[in-house]
């Protein structure tokens, strides 16, 4: 169970729900913060698909890049990686313009990563003045101020929606 956890720099209780540690939120973005203590440091943890971006300091100090595979699993030590591969990221856009009034863009994005998971920023995604209504995606991701997408990019091939 996660301790001193803090939702926007307060403290917040914890409480275990089908043995999964939970907190209540408001709506809207929030920052949450914990740690764990441990004999032993484990392989990984379970982190769920929905937790969105996620930065992970190990003894107080920050990881470059946390690896969050697939299956939703926060690989805590280093893993020997046969055959490391470049970093590279790919990614096509297709629109379909709904010209209504108002005009609605639907942005598909085809995304292709391979190497080191990482954080990655894309900027031109929406349309300039675009005023985004909904964001699907496997990966957890976000919008940034100024209307770029940052997502936290893991080896594979994707799809997003907005």
């Amino acid at each position: 169970m996660p301790r001193e956890v803090k939702v926007d720099g307060k403290p917040v209780p914890v409480v275990a729900r089908k043995d999964l540690p939970m907190v209540r939120l408001m709506p809207g973005r929030h920052i949450v913060e914990g740690s764990f203590k441990w004999d032993e440091i484990p392989e990984m943890m379970n982190v769920p698909a929905a937790s969105g971006l996620v930065l992970l300091s190990i003894n107080g100090q920050p990881t470059n890049l946390p690896h969050l595979d697939d299956a939703g699993r926060l690989w805590l030590q280093q893993r020997a990686v046969a055959g490391s591969q470049d970093d590279r990221l790919e990614v096509k856009i297709y629109r379909l313009l709904d010209d209504t009034i108002p005009m609605q863009v639907t942005n598909l994005l085809k995304i292709n990563i391979s190497g080191q998971a990482r954080e990655a920023k894309l900027d031109g995604i929406l349309l300039e003045k675009a005023v985004p209504m909904s964001m699907q995606s496997p990966l957890p991701a976000r919008l940034g101020p100024y209307g770029e997408l940052l997502l936290q990019a893991r080896p594979g091939r994707w799809k997003s929606g907005s």
